[in-house]
């Protein structure tokens, strides 16, 4: 009588061998159907602002064809300055294209000028701070770039970032208005959640040069 045992033997093996296979087989389709992950977004591009004229700036006023115009003239504490025939006129807060067409408008408005054609080129120009203070890893006056919008996110970026005593969520920013009296603050802003992707970057508090930023120390 044959010994069929090993035969046995090796169909069992190779019975467990497909069942294993055909009970993993589900998962393995799976894991080849599922989608790559989506890339991360890319951070949002910074939005380019044009520089706007301040009390201290020193600017060329120049007119097409009136040499006797041109002046080199340094805007005052109010943003005024004083121009050929026109006399004072205020120029803070407007962009070097904007100041020129208001200057135009000025020479047009009084019949001093047929066609003003004004240019307007800065010589000086002043550097714009904030003061941060608080749970930052560098706190004081620090100069806001001048070419781009800035918000708080960006602020705590030039601060070096918070320091580990610092409450994320309760960051105040005080504004001092025109008539540098008033102030407007902001209380609890949760940069935190800026920072983490929790609340959309494009909501956060855009930063004003000479405004105060105070980082709080989180309670344990």
């Amino acid at each position: 009588m044959k010994n069929t045992a090993p035969h046995f033997r090796s169909s069992a093996i190779f019975l467990a061998l497909l069942t294993a296979l055909l009970l993993a087989a589900p998962g393995l389709c799976l894991a080849a159907a599922a989608p790559a992950p989506a890339p991360a977004a890319p951070p949002p591009a910074p939005v380019i602002k044009p520089h706007v004229l301040a009390a201290t700036e020193k600017i060329n006023v120049m007119i097409e064809g009136e040499p006797e115009a041109n002046r080199a003239v340094t805007l005052d504490e109010k943003g005024e300055v004083d121009l050929y025939l026109i006399r004072k006129i205020k120029l803070g807060g407007l962009t070097a294209e904007q100041a020129s067409r208001a200057i135009e408008k000025s020479y047009l408005d009084g019949l001093f000028l047929r066609r003003p054609k004004v240019s307007i080129t800065i010589e000086t120009q002043v550097i714009q701070t904030v003061m941060v203070l608080g749970q930052v890893k560098k706190s004081g006056n620090l100069i806001l770039p001048s070419d781009r919008v800035v918000d708080i996110v960006d602020v705590i970026g030039l601060a070096d970032g918070f320091n580990d005593l610092a409450k994320e969520s309760g960051v105040k920013v005080t504004r001092i208005m025109e008539d540098g009296v008033t102030q407007k603050t902001w209380d609890n802003i949760d940069v935190g959640a800026y920072m983490q992707g929790k609340k959309p970057r494009k909501d956060a508090l855009v930063i004003q040069p000479g405004d105060i930023i105070n980082v709080p120390m989180r309670m344990f």
